[in-house]
């Protein structure tokens, strides 16, 4: 069985378009214990993505700098 979640974080004009912002949220686990959650959010457009702020391959934040995520173009 699947389901779906959504969370509300922020506004759409919170994040301007081509830009991420960082978020700092909580994650329960099964035994109940709380861990922080990273994640980052994108917006382009109308279009908004999520993911968790963690390199697979060297396991660290992926902004450089706070909320510094992608290049002065948007592009990575």
């Amino acid at each position: 069985m699947t389901s779906s979640v959504a969370y509300a974080i922020c506004g759409l004009n919170g994040i301007p378009s081509q830009r991420a912002k960082g978020f700092q949220l909580m994650i329960v686990s099964e035994d109940g214990s709380h861990r922080p959650w990273p994640i980052i959010v994108v917006r382009w457009g109308r279009q908004v993505f999520g993911y968790v702020n963690r390199c697979p391959h060297d396991g660290v934040n992926l902004d450089w700098e706070r909320n510094q995520f992608l290049d002065p173009n948007g592009s990575g």
